[in-house]
């Protein structure tokens, strides 16, 4: 009987614990929003050493259709220093995607490197670097850090404002442009301090872990950790025309990275049909869920990778306008061919040949021409 007893004990005991987190009340707006900003402040903002590894695991389909499509599992490298930001992007194809023939995949790693106004993307498969103003070819990098907007941070107003451009500039220039999304989004920290969100009157739950519950109404719902330095533990992202769902995340296994800023190991992302492509007979229901490993650390301990393309690498320098072929080891691209060893473009030679071969015709017939007016006056 005893053991009945204290059965019913502990289940009335798990049945009240969460009704009294409901009805608790929450934390002051005030404390919630300055722990939000202050998170991104010191990540995006104060941090200068910061290396990611991200890794997406195979996505599962849930809709056989054109937004589901598949995507390859892949890692990440993502990392930045002063001025300077690093990804590196490896695929790990499943046997299906390797067969599939529509599908390009590259076979060797994915560099892109962001150095002051410039960026360098080194396709080590295709034995080809580029080099642009980061202005002129910036859309790939900056899709490349997207996770930083699962975590509600700003990666692409620190990348942006780290080449001297002018983050409010350039959201005006590019705002409503196809491929230009990530201009026209206002990120969790910006919409903080605008004031749009608000802080629940009522504490909710997540799993067992009493949470405070942030919303922008329409937009984006939260659910932070007061005990983790209010760190995400779930998020829910509304298509700001529609108000449809636009994904699900939920964000477990946190790491205290530094000053009370804790960071998921994993995030599980429920991606909802796309209303815009999908049939409405698919609309409101889960597209595809995706997994994401993290692992996040400062990069003194580890520090930047340097990006050395072996010999034999096309460099298609487009700041400077010449292309050349590395030729030695430890040559650095950023730094062009002079002084690193490295043989430039016969056609570059050819055409230099040429100039300096017309020069010596032009001032030889000069001379030739000077040298017979002396002869004339000296025979009269």
């Amino acid at each position: 009987m005893s053991q009945y007893l204290f059965r019913g004990c502990v289940f009335f005991l798990l049945m009240i614990i969460p009704v009294s987190v409901l009805g608790a009340d929450s934390y002051p707006a005030e404390v919630v929003f300055t722990a939000v900003k202050n998170a991104n402040s010191e990540i995006m903002e104060k941090s200068d050493c910061l290396h990611i590894k991200c890794e997406r695991l195979h996505t599962k389909d849930i809709l056989q259709s054109q937004y589901s499509g598949g995507d390859i599992p892949l890692q990440w490298e993502l990392g930045w220093t002063e001025k300077s930001f690093y990804a590196k992007k490896t695929f790990f194809p499943t046997d299906a995607q390797k067969q599939n023939a529509k599908m390009f995949i590259p076979e060797e790693p994915c560099v892109m490197i962001v150095r002051g106004t410039d960026i360098l993307e080194w396709d080590a498969g295709r034995k080809v670097c580029y080099i642009d103003r980061f202005l002129d070819r910036d859309i790939n990098f900056i899709q490349e850090w997207s996770i930083f907007e699962l975590l509600g941070f700003d990666i692409a107003k620190k990348i942006l404002t780290s080449t001297g451009d002018n983050y409010n500039d350039y959201r005006r220039r590019h705002a409503g442009r196809l491929g230009y999304e990530f201009v026209n989004k206002t990120y969790m920290a910006e919409a903080v301090a605008d004031g749009r969100y608000v802080v629940k009157d009522e504490m909710d739950v997540v799993g067992d872990t009493p949470c405070v519950v942030m919303e922008w109404p329409e937009r984006d719902k939260v659910w932070l950790d007061p005990e983790r330095g209010f760190a995400l533990l779930k998020r829910v992202v509304y298509d700001e025309k529609t108000g449809q769902i636009l994904y699900v995340a939920h964000y477990e296994n946190h790491s205290e990275l530094k000053n009370r800023i804790f960071l998921p190991g994993q995030i599980s992302v429920d991606y909802y049909a796309d209303s815009s492509i999908e049939p409405q007979k698919n609309w409101g229901k889960i597209a595809k869920t995706v997994m994401y490993n993290i692992s996040v650390f400062d990069s003194d301990h580890e520090g930047m990778p340097e990006v050395f393309p072996p010999p034999g690498t096309r460099v298609v320098d487009g700041v400077r306008k010449i292309e050349y072929t590395i030729t030695e080891e430890y040559a650095d691209p950023f730094a062009g061919p002079t002084g690193q060893g490295i043989k430039r473009n016969r056609h570059l030679l050819i055409r230099a040949a040429l100039v300096v071969a017309g020069s010596v015709l032009i001032l030889l017939g000069a001379w030739l021409k000077y040298r017979k007016r002396e002869i004339v006056i000296s025979s009269r």
